[in-house]
């Protein structure tokens, strides 16, 4: 896709990008491909979706909202071993960058060259996700997966997901961030990803707007 193609030979230049993978976090626990630029889309097609539970980087930059390294495919097969089990997975990389796009999944860039961690390429990395979740939310990319179950549906402005709504609901019950977390059993900082989507989608300022619009609550749950 065009985003996956800007954001590997644009965005990093520099570093020798190989390859880009670009996938979607389903509300059933899934990760499954929107995009991706240097793999064959009939491999692409081959892996489908994967369980959030099968330890990848990609999977586990997910749970742990975190950026992942790998330094070699080496360390690759030492650490997730779960990765080459993936057909015709490309084995002559240097090094292998997962980072989360919350709330909507996460990228993976294969790399020519041996990067090392640094703040710096952290916080590139994070601003990255966040402008592609963004773009997102507000229908911007529309990416249709390589015929598995990615495709992305918001065809109407105030449209939320399952996951959204529940959210929604109980934040409008007054509960915190931390509390919604506890209750359905994500991350805080995905709450946190998933309560702006839903300020946006709603046309709402906040919690308190939510909460004081009666009009935006009832037309979410006609959605």
């Amino acid at each position: 896709s065009e985003i996956c193609r800007y954001t590997a030979l644009d965005l990093f230049q520099e570093m020798a990008p190989r390859s880009l993978y670009l996938a979607q976090l389903l509300d059933d626990g899934n990760v499954s491909p929107i995009g991706a630029f240097g793999f064959r889309k009939m491999l692409i097609e081959s892996w489908g979706a994967f369980p959030l539970t099968l330890h990848t980087p990609m999977t586990f930059s997910i749970k742990t909202n975190s950026v992942i390294y790998v330094q070699s495919p080496e360390e690759g097969m030492e650490k997730f071993p779960a990765l080459f089990q993936f057909e015709d997975f490309d084995t002559e990389w240097k090094s292998l960058i997962s980072w989360p796009m919350l709330p909507f999944g996460a990228c993976s860039l294969l790399l020519d060259n041996v990067i090392k961690p640094t703040r710096d390429l952290e916080y590139h990395l994070t601003i990255i996700g966040q402008t592609i979740a963004l773009a997102l939310s507000r229908n911007e990319l529309r990416s249709v997966a390589h015929g598995v179950r990615s495709k992305i549906s918001r065809s109407a402005p105030a449209g939320l997901t399952d996951r959204q709504k529940l959210v929604r609901s109980l934040l409008e019950k007054g509960y915190t961030n931390g509390q919604i977390a506890r209750e359905i059993g994500y991350s805080e900082s995905l709450v946190r990803h998933e309560s702006i989507a839903i300020y946006s989608a709603l046309k709402v300022s906040g919690r308190r707007d939510l909460i004081e619009n009666p009009q935006n609550s009832a037309t979410a749950k006609s959605n």
